[in-house]
């Protein structure tokens, strides 16, 4: 991708020498990438063996990506980092807030969560996060009471910001 817009635009990534260089590149929209995906990835690459994913689409425009086992090792290797520079030793449970579907999409009443006993991991679907679901929430969060929060903020704002209201610290 952008090798063939860099060509159209007499672009060369060697004769930047500043900042304002770049300037001379187009800005990436996301229609592109949603496109085609497969031409973000690096031809060092064999497609068949990497993981593809998605991502949450909180724009509205969920992105396709394309990792091989290593960059996953990479992520868990630094979130585990992150955890031990904040003290977080794995003592208490962790509460995800996620886009993945946890439960049915039609499912009105709580659980909206399940647990990952291998992790201490309780997972939220932010699909289910509505003014008629967060005292439920909020209910079964300060049960937990977790060492951690993995969420999305616009998960997890809600959630918050009601606790606060009914005044949970």
């Amino acid at each position: 991708y952008y090798r063939e817009q860099w060509a159209g635009l007499g672009f060369d990534p060697r004769d930047v020498t500043r900042l304002t260089d770049i300037r001379q590149l187009p800005i990436l929209e996301k229609d592109a990438l949603k496109e085609d995906p497969t031409r973000f990835a690096s031809e060092e690459y064999d497609l068949a063996k990497l993981f593809s994913g998605n991502t949450s689409g909180t724009t509205g425009k969920p992105v396709t990506t394309f990792k091989d086992k290593g960059c996953y090792q990479r992520v868990w290797a630094y979130q585990e980092r992150q955890r031990r520079i904040w003290g977080l030793g794995g003592e208490r449970a962790r509460v995800s807030i996620g886009v993945r579907p946890i439960v049915p999409s039609d499912e009105r009443k709580p659980p909206f969560w399940r647990h990952d006993w291998s992790e201490d991991d309780w997972l939220f679907s932010n699909f289910h996060v509505s003014e008629e679901t967060l005292d439920s929430y909020v209910d079964k969060i300060v049960e937990i009471n977790p060492e951690e929060f993995n969420a999305y903020p616009s998960g997890i704002y809600l959630i918050a910001a009601h606790a606060l209201r009914r005044g949970e610290t």
